[in-house]
Formats: structure tokens, sequence, C-alpha cells
């Protein structure tokens, strides 16, 4: 294969690196990971895998879905344990189960870390040629794992302020019912409230119209009114 220089990939590196970089999940990054390994390294199929620690401190190999194929185990593991890019050739001898199934004839593994943890690898391989990889493509390879490391700490960040808008907009949902539950509260006391002085002020106006209509009778016959009636009619209104 003909051979480019990082100088003839110039333009599909800044925008394959800018499609990297503003990826906003892991999965929109994984799916810029693999083309990048496609577009800029000339590979023929590409995957990403997930690294895992288990709990015996060892590392666990997790393929994404919609990878191109089966990376290769040790290239991978390789890559991982070295944390650094690492390549393989048909010139190397010892190809892997899944490099013979492939008729793979040089690969390419780089890892990828975020917030310095290792996190996964990506893998690219080539069935025709064997030279593929070089020098520069090795210094690709370690912008693609840059651009993918830092995006996903972009993309942490901005699930963390997606969650806490969630969150806030839950608040405001709960603390709204709360208010249009207390609203409806006070209107329902403000409604027996006013039953209550409607109520109230019936009861006291038929006793008081009564004491007022007899205390008008007694004006008006009070200068005929013995001492006696007139005590009688003193006792009955104060009663």
């Amino acid at each position: 294969a003909a051979s480019l220089s990082l100088a003839d990939r110039f333009d599909t590196l800044l925008t394959v690196g800018r499609t990297i970089a503003t990826a906003l999940t892991d999965d929109d990054i994984w799916l810029n990971v693999r083309r990048a390994a496609i577009e800029l390294l000339r590979g023929e199929m590409s995957s990403v895998v997930l690294i895992e620690t288990t709990a015996d401190g060892d590392l666990k190999m997790v393929p994404m879905a919609g990878s191109d194929e089966a990376a290769s185990e040790q290239l991978v593991m390789r890559a991982a344990q070295d944390g650094s890019v690492v390549r393989w050739t048909d010139e190397d001898g010892d190809p892997t189960e899944s490099m013979l199934f492939n008729r793979t004839r040089c690969a390419l593994a780089a890892p990828i870390y975020c917030r310095g943890t290792l996190v996964a690898c990506w893998y690219v391989s080539h069935s025709g040629v064997s030279s593929l990889f070089g020098p520069d493509e090795f210094r690709i390879a370690e912008y693609i794992s840059a651009l993918a490391s830092a995006a996903l700490e972009n993309a942490e960040g901005f699930a963390e302020v997606q969650a806490l808008t969630h969150s806030l907009e839950q608040r405001v949902a709960d603390r709204t019912i709360e208010l249009e539950h207390a609203n409806e509260e006070l209107r329902r006391l403000d409604e027996l409230k006013s039953e209550f002085v409607a109520m109230t002020s019936h009861e006291l106006r038929s006793p008081l119209t009564s004491m007022l209509g007899f205390c008008r009778v007694a004006l008006r016959a009070w200068d005929r009114i013995d001492d006696e009636k007139k005590r009688e009619f003193m006792t009955t209104v104060e009663r």
C-alpha cells in the first residue's frame, strides 16, 4: 500500500479528531474511535474492547457490540498491560486464533484511559497488507486514544450535568405539586372559614334581634312599669 504521511492525512485528522472530541456519550465515542481507525489507519476492520478489573485484580475483556471482528485477545492484553500502542504483523509469526480466522496480516491495538484508569482498548486490522502500521500510524493511534480519553472525561461531566438537571427538574416538579396541594388546602380552609362566619353571624343575629325587640318594647313602656317589672326585664336581658 502506498504510504501516506501525516501531512497527507492532516484534514482527515482534524475532521475525525473533532468528531471524537465532541461526542457526548460513551457509545458515540466508541463508534467514532472505530471509524477513525478505519479512516486514518486505513484498516479493514476495527473493534473496541472494554477492559474490566476482576476481584482478583486480573484484566477482563468485554467486547463491544457492533464491532467488525473479534479482536485478538493476546494483542489487546499486550496493549492493556504495556499501556501503549502495540502491533502485530504476519512476519512476527505466532498468530492468534482470531487472526487466523480473519486471515489477518497486520493488526494494531491501543489503550484508552479515563481519569488515569484503563477503560478500553481499540483494535484495527488488515488482511491484505503486513506493513501497514509504521511510526506515523503509531502517532495517529496515540492521538486517537488521547482524544477518546478526553472525550470520555467530557462525557462523564456531561452525564453529571444531565443528572443534576434532571434532579433539579424533579425537585421543582415535586415542589410545585406540594404548593398546589397547599394552595388547595388553603382554599378549602378559606371556604370553611366563610361558612363558619356566615353560620355564626346568623346564630348571633337571632338572639340579638330578639333582645333588641324586647328592649324597645320595655323602653316604650318604661315610665309605666314598676320597679319589680323593670328588674324582671333586666334579668331577662342578662340571661
